[in-house]
């Protein structure tokens, strides 16, 4: 029994280690600033097998890459891009059987807190988009779903530069604010 079980999970563990993971790039029309970005990237983590870790937007060179361990149709991802006009093409699509975790170095800052306060810091949102959008970083939100627009404008408005941003939502009346430095995209 003990040799059966082994035999089934290494027999898993093959299978998925064969499945490999997409690698996605593709051109991105209609981004012009900080916020298109993020409504990218948001588009993308919602897509099923995405690593939201990997979903990389780049306002500049107008193109989003992203890794995946489930393969996603080009039309499916065009949908998704236009509901809120923007255009993908030039996608391509390279599977690999190594997938390295994008990793972040320490946390730089931490912000809390209290939602009914949340107004309060505006001053305090806009400085940390503003180192954000300076250095290479990552920038993980955690707050009530109502509140995404409310914490997005100050932090990613104005911006020309990509910030890096995840918003989580979370039932909690607080809000938090993380800041990380990473050495490399």
């Amino acid at each position: 029994m003990k040799n059966s079980l082994f035999v089934l999970v290494l027999s898993i563990w093959n299978m998925s280690a064969w499945a490999g993971i997409y690698n996605y790039h593709a051109h991105v029309d209609g981004m012009v600033c900080a916020f298109c970005t993020y409504t990218v990237a948001k588009k993308v983590r919602t897509l099923p097998g995405v690593d939201a870790d990997s979903v990389d937007v780049d306002l500049g060179e107008k193109y989003v890459a992203f890794k995946s361990n489930k393969k996603i149709p080009e039309k499916k991802l065009a949908a998704l891009f236009a509901t809120d006009g923007f255009k993908i093409s030039n996608l391509t699509v390279t599977k690999t059987a190594k997938y390295k975790i994008y990793s972040a170095d320490d946390m730089s800052l931490e912000l809390n807190v209290d939602v009914f306060k949340a107004d309060q810091y505006n001053s305090a949102y806009q400085m940390i988009g503003d180192i954000a959008a300076r250095t290479p970083s990552r920038l993980i939100i955690r707050a009530p779903l109502s509140l995404e627009e409310t914490l997005l404008k100050p932090l990613l408005m104005g911006h020309r530069e990509m910030i890096i941003t995840r918003f989580i939502p979370t039932e909690d009346d607080r809000i938090q604010l993380q800041l990380f430095e990473i050495s490399e995209y």
